[in-house]
């Protein structure tokens, strides 16, 4: 009965679903990156010449392949022709490519990037080593599908996994799964089945399943990507892992930054609920499963799963301590598992193909595949996806097309990461590197830097990271992070006498002494860094400048009244009195009023039942959320790692001079309030910044007065 239930399914997508072999489709990849680089005023440019020109075509939207460097780009399949991606379009190029191509039959040749078959002047995708090498199995529909298309996902055997599923039993679903070998792929490399068979074997009836989506690792953008790009895919995968583990409830945390990710994962799971692919009876069988987006406040603890539980409960996002873990101890209470996008991503072709196949790939104790993203100083920055196993030096050579000015280091794994020499190039990234050769895996997140990179300016960059998401709760990591920055900008103007031996005990007590994993992911890159590049980090450099943070509350928005009790208490009524909709209710009033005002809080705190300093603490814990008032504008800089070596620095100047204020400043007309971030999660182009909800990459300085211009 399931399998026939999804048979028919596939019947029904099939007819649905319109060919393009009869006229061209110009396809134009629409994620948050390319997004910020003019990707939706291509897309109405292509619209707008097709509909003046009275071409037949059909315009559709994908997922961004990963292809960061090449953004914004459009893929036009003509009869006749192969399909041809070309890179780097804006609105006036494209409306030229239109015409030139469809009316003249030149395909542009100077314009494309590749084809699906060679053409003259043009390479196929399989002559192009960092798109033939790859092996692209949870990264397949991204920049192929449309997401907001169930029946494109059903088609490429979308949900034959979870139908297959079906046909087991939930322990034959974990001996598959624990067969494959598939471990965490968020950054800790847990054995997927191992996590299961603890939670399903733990006492209780109701169980919680959580997709990790709060993935705010510098560098890091793999399950952004997923997540646009390929959203059926990550929820048949949290279907399949609740289906294992026993739960009819499932929650996916959406980091706060990922709008759209979240816009596309709401419009998935309604699609897949109104086709018995979710809700009550999934696809005919006893299996039921209810699935929840919950977006996120900004906070990069909350990617710990204890913590992210707390902020899922509607407290602060602090991490809790273990044992119990929440396989046993999790959600309320409840048995609960939590698992990273791209894990749960791997599910449906493990199901669908079996274990053995998933193994022919990556090594004996990492098998599979990892989606690794690959930024700084070199030729193509991307995200690829490859077998375990990769090394440094292929990473970057093949895929990365090599570096131009020198090799000086590599980060591995994110800001979290080890900070790599080029003597370890050739080590094999898995799960097991780190203890095997000292270079962790992480994330996938590889930063590159080339011998123009200061080390102690570059491991500043890193350390402000953590110094701005530690969330205070002890003392090493608070007040270790802090003293590890300032000294770090010590040794880069060359006033570091004695230091080192200072930043070696500092990262010793961060390893030993934290609470939690964020304090000992910051000694990480500190001890790498000083095993490897000791010398150099005594030498003087370059002169930096501390960027702390000076608030200084403005007026607020010209001309909003105060908050009045109707208002307010129809925003609470929208998402609910229970503990987990509190977060999203703070979002929205602070959406509202461009902060929280005080009346706005106390009314809050009744209704959710907590005193006003518990409610405080809340509001005054997540970075997208303000207790102070803020300018009509709300501009947000970037200072992660990658944006920096893309010259953040210079961009935040011409900010502040365009202005006339610093970081945590508002203009005295309160037009605009300026605010520094640890990470947006666009890091494929930076240097990037949002005013309000639009996101802004690739900047420099000069382009920085026409964009705040537009908003005068």
């Amino acid at each position: 009965m399931t399998f026939d239930r999804y048979e028919a399914l596939r019947d029904w997508a099939e007819k649905s679903v319109l060919s393009s072999g009869e006229i061209p489709e110009i396809s134009i990849a629409l994620g948050s990156c390319s997004l910020a680089v003019g990707a939706d005023e291509v897309f109405q440019a292509v619209d707008e010449r097709l509909q003046r020109e009275g071409f037949e075509a059909r315009l559709r939207k994908t997922g961004c392949p990963g292809l960061c460097g090449d953004e914004v780009l459009v893929s036009i399949a003509k009869p006749g022709y192969p399909r041809i991606t070309y890179r780097k379009m804006t609105p006036f190029s494209v409306q030229e490519l239109v015409v030139d191509f469809l009316k003249g039959d030149d395909p542009r040749s100077d314009w494309a990037l590749a084809a699906e078959e060679p053409l003259e002047g043009i390479p196929s995708w399989k002559d192009l080593p960092f798109w033939a090498k790859q092996e692209r199995q949870v990264l397949a529909h991204c920049g192929q599908i449309d997401p907001g298309s169930l029946e494109e996902y059903i088609i490429r055997d979308g949900y034959e996994g979870l139908a297959r599923a079906l046909l087991l039993t939930p322990e034959e679903v974990i001996a598959e799964v624990a067969k494959s070998g598939l471990r965490g792929r968020g950054g800790a490399g847990f054995p997927t089945g191992r996590k299961w068979e603890f939670c399903r074997a733990a006492p209780g009836e109701v169980k919680y399943l959580i997709c990790n989506a709060d993935e705010s690792e510098p560098g890091s953008f793999k399950d952004r990507l997923i997540m646009e790009g390929d959203p059926h895919g990550a929820i048949e995968g949290v279907a399949i892992a609740a289906y294992a583990i026993g739960a009819q409830e499932a929650y996916i945390y959406v980091r706060g930054e990922y709008p759209l990710a979240a816009e596309r994962l709401e419009e998935a799971i309604q699609q897949a609920q109104g086709t018995g692919l979710l809700g009550e009876g999934v696809l005919g069988s006893d299996f039921s499963l209810e699935v929840k987006v919950h977006r996120g406040a900004g906070a990069y603890i909350c990617g710990e799963e204890t913590a992210l539980i707390e902020s899922l409960e509607g407290k602060r996002g602090v991490p809790r301590m273990r044992p119990p873990y929440p396989p046993s101890y999790g959600l309320w209470g409840e048995p609960t598992v939590v698992n990273n996008v791209e894990t749960l991503a791997a599910l449906p072709d493990i199901v669908r193909k079996g274990a053995d196949w998933y193994r022919r790939w990556g090594t004996e104790r990492s098998p599979g595949t990892k989606v690794y993203t690959l930024l700084g100083d070199v030729h193509r920055p991307l995200a690829f996806e490859a077998p375990l196993g990769l090394t440094l030096k292929e990473a970057i050579e093949v895929y990365g097309g090599g570096i131009e000015n020198g090799f000086r280091l590599v980060q591995t794994g994110g800001s979290s990461g080890t900070v790599v020499p080029e003597s370890k190039l050739e080590i094999p990234l898995d799960y097991d590197s780190m203890s095997r050769s000292g270079v962790s895996l992480g994330s996938g997140a590889l930063l590159v830097a080339d011998e123009g990179r200061d080390v102690a300016w570059f491991l500043a960059s890193v350390i402000n990271f953590f110094r701005a998401e530690s969330c205070g709760k002890c003392t090493p990591c608070r007040e270790g992070t802090l003293r590890a920055q300032e000294i770090l900008e010590r040794l880069a103007s060359g006033r570091g006498e004695g230091a080192l031996e200072m930043l070696a005990a500092l990262a010793e007590a961060l390893r030993l002494a934290s609470f939690c994993g964020l304090g000992t992911a910051a000694a990480l890159p500190l001890d790498s860094a000083l095993e490897h590049f000791k010398e150099e980090l005594g030498r003087k450099r370059r002169v930096m400048e501390h960027r702390g943070v000076k608030i200084k509350p403005g007026e607020g928005k010209d001309g909003l009244p105060s908050p009045d009790v109707a208002s307010v208490a129809e925003i609470i009524a929208q998402h609910g009195r229970e503990p987990e909709a509190l977060v999203e209710t703070l979002r929205d009033l602070d959406a509202r009023w461009g902060y929280l005002p005080r009346e706005a809080l106390r009314l809050v705190a009744q209704a959710y039942q907590m005193t006003p300093s518990q409610l405080y603490g809340v509001a005054s814990f997540y970075s997208l959320l303000s207790t102070v008032p803020r300018g009509e504008h709300l501009i947000r800089c970037c200072e992660s790692a990658p944006c920096e070596l893309s010259g953040n620095g210079e961009v935040l100047e011409a900010v502040k001079q365009a202005l006339g204020i610093d970081v945590g400043q508002t203009t005295e007309d309160g037009e605009f309030t300026l605010e520094g971030v640890s990470c947006l999660g666009l890091c494929g182009v930076g240097p990037a910044m949002t005013i309000d909800d639009t996101a802004y990459g690739r900047l420099t300085p000069e382009r920085v007065n026409d964009i705040l211009n537009g908003y005068r």
